[in-house]
């Protein structure tokens, strides 16, 4: 885990360790929950997990749980078919990388919020957050 700053914002980045991931999804029974603790404030949380732990997560059904100072969050990982997206992405699935992303929005991303709330009659009473993933593979070429 590090803490650096990217665009004026403070941002902590989490590798998932594969071996103590891995080691919480065979100890547990199906489903049993990986934890992903980051103790740091920062404005923003990003989290990458490597394709042995995302297609272990799957075959378990084990969901993902990321705990920030601000909340958490639980990623399901049941019903995510792994090989179709290795298909799609062209290469195998243990070569996928899924990076979540966990942000304080923008200005204009809150007024969007508060305005969409007022529509439907709604108060905003929490902090908002966003929630962003994206999974890329990764392509050695000798």
């Amino acid at each position: 885990m590090s803490t650096n700053t990217e665009n004026g914002q403070s941002t902590t980045i989490v590798t998932v360790n594969e071996n103590d991931a891995l080691g919480t999804i065979n100890q547990g029974s199906t489903g049993a929950t990986v934890v992903v603790e980051v103790n740091q404030s920062s404005d923003v949380v990003k989290v990458s997990l490597g394709g042995n732990i995302i297609e272990q997560l799957a075959a378990s059904e084990s969901p993902l749980e990321i705990r920030t100072k601000a909340g958490s969050y639980t990623l399901p990982s049941a019903g995510i078919d792994f090989d179709e997206l290795a298909r799609e992405l062209s290469t195998q699935s243990k070569d996928i990388i899924l990076n979540i992303v966990i942000t304080k929005p923008d200005l204009v991303q809150i007024k969007a919020a508060e305005e969409q709330a007022e529509k439907i009659g709604a108060t905003m009473v929490a902090i908002l957050l966003i929630l962003r993933y994206r999974q890329q593979a990764v392509i050695n070429k000798l």
